[in-house]
């Protein structure tokens, strides 16, 4: 993903310093960002809570934290049909 993220930045003409980082141990100082985001993310680390703390810190006081999950509905049609192709 990073590979075509940095196409299409260069593609688009735009500079972006893409890396990879642990949600849990973020290698940043605190209030680095103004805006964190994770797209299904926490539904896959050890330790969630511990991952939004980092995130949490991260960000600017000001800033906002976006996050895009997906879970397994509770309702078993709706559950087993989570795992059909295509499925969003």
């Amino acid at each position: 993903m990073l590979t075509r993220a940095r196409r299409r930045a260069h593609h688009m003409g735009l500079t972006a310093d893409l890396q990879v980082a642990d949600i849990e141990r973020l290698p940043y100082p605190d209030a680095s960002f103004d805006t964190v985001t994770a797209t299904r993310v926490f539904c896959s680390v050890g330790d969630p809570v511990r991952g939004l703390r980092e995130a949490a810190r991260a960000v600017r006081p000001d800033g906002q934290v976006l996050l895009y999950e997906h879970v397994r509905p509770r309702n078993p049609v709706l559950g087993s049909a989570r795992g059909w192709p295509g499925w969003v």
